[in-house]
């Protein structure tokens, strides 16, 4: 459960229980300890995702052509 209401300790114990799901827990970034959580409340969902793909994968996922 992450959002504006919960406490760091809610937030940090729901991560670990989707952490530990069967097929997530075998990710190569949870084996390795870099899993993180972040909230983002906002009906621009799509576009959050989109920017966090081209901060993080910028050369598999540059903007296209204008």
């Amino acid at each position: 459960m992450l959002g504006a209401q919960t406490i760091a300790e809610q937030e940090s114990a729901s991560l670990k229980l989707l952490l530990a799901r069967k097929g997530i827990s075998t990710l190569k970034a949870v084996e390795a300890g870099r899993s993180f959580g972040i909230w983002y409340h906002s009906s621009c969902n799509v576009l959050a995702v989109q920017f966090f793909v081209r901060v993080f994968y910028p050369q598999q996922f540059a903007a296209p052509d204008a």
